[in-house]
């Protein structure tokens, strides 16, 4: 039913909310990471859970969020970063599938125009 409609961030944000929801207890996401319009690369990247989170050790959390002034404090306002967080990876990781996908149909194209090209030359009298 998502791909319906067009990808959007509110899309992702919905992903983003039903995984939120099943509260996994680690989350993994798979995608393409576009290099040039020859090459891409699947990666398999970590994305902190609500669960990982709260059993991080102190100082470490300390150290990231120190750098920022919540207003009301994080603890009030945790669930719904972590969802946003959720749904910027998400998001990400479509952006980066689709802009892979692109340049692949692109090289695609280009080869296919380049071999009828060929063929039309050897075919013409």
């Amino acid at each position: 039913e998502l791909s319906k409609s067009p990808w959007t961030f509110a899309t992702a944000s919905m992903v983003a909310e039903r995984v939120t929801l099943a509260k996994p207890g680690r989350l993994m996401i798979v995608s393409n990471s576009f290099k040039n319009m020859v090459t891409y690369e699947t990666q398999v990247k970590h994305t902190v859970t609500q669960s990982e989170a709260t059993t991080m050790d102190r100082t470490e959390w300390t150290k990231a969020m120190d750098v920022y002034s919540f207003e009301p404090s994080i603890y009030e306002v945790w669930e719904d970063l972590h969802e946003f967080y959720f749904g910027c990876v998400v998001y990400a990781a479509f952006l980066e599938a689709a802009t892979t996908e692109t340049a692949q149909r692109m090289t695609a194209m280009e080869s296919a125009t380049k071999n009828a090209g060929e063929m039309y030359n050897k075919v013409s009298l």
